[in-house]
């Protein structure tokens, strides 16, 4: 898998940058564009100011972020339904994610999404190493799966992750846990973040999706 990683930082010129807040990941785009982010910095970014809890109307309260978990899988689904072998692996350029990559990915996250929640729900303050997404990455070839098989790995672990957030009562949102590089974050903030990650990966698979694969 090529190396990419996604980082919103030093974006070269010609770039379009596909997210405002995201750190420690780079995916390059078919038009060229190289989105660098680090997942673990992206999370410092989103911390800023501690928010705190809130479910008012119009706020995007906790149901709302549960249910916009929910449904991200099945609108990818929707997003890759009918598309060839050829157009799942085609990689715009070199270095750059195919969409079967991109989907590996969003299992890996969606994996350790869930194993920091649970910590955080279950531990007080509990300590959260940094996630190494190229030694993820070493360990998963998505070209030799099915897509469907990859969609449905991400889904069973969103399902899990969308369960347990789901009976998680209000004031529990604001427990935090302590990042290794990052300080304290909480439940609000790292869902937050999950769904921005969702929004820029998926806007990205559009993006393959209009590249021609040759």
């Amino acid at each position: 898998m090529p190396r990419t990683r996604c980082r919103t930082r030093n974006l070269k010129p010609r770039t379009r940058k596909l997210h405002s807040r995201f750190p420690d990941h780079t995916f390059d785009t078919p038009t060229g564009a190289r989105y660098l982010a680090s997942d673990d910095e992206q999370e410092r970014d989103v911390i800023g100011a501690f928010t705190y809890p809130r479910s008012e109307p119009g706020s995007g309260g906790h149901q709302d972020l549960v249910e916009r978990l929910h449904t991200f899988t099945s609108d990818l689904q929707r997003e890759v339904a009918g598309l060839s072998e050829s157009e799942q692996s085609h990689r715009p350029g070199e270095g750059e994610w195919s969409i079967k990559e991109v989907c590996g990915h969003l299992c890996d996250h969606a994996r350790f999404l869930h194993e920091r929640l649970f910590r955080m729900i279950k531990q007080e303050e509990p300590r959260l190493p940094a996630w190494d997404q190229m030694e993820e990455w070493k360990k998963r070839d998505p070209h030799s799966v099915p897509l469907a098989e990859l969609l449905d790995e991400l889904t069973a672990q969103r399902a899990e992750t969308v369960e347990m957030l789901a009976d998680l009562v209000h004031w529990n949102w604001a427990r935090q846990g302590r990042h290794e590089e990052h300080g304290r974050l909480s439940i609000r903030q790292l869902v937050d973040f999950a769904i921005e990650h969702d929004g820029a990966h998926f806007e990205q698979v559009r993006a393959l999706k209009a590249t021609p694969s040759g």
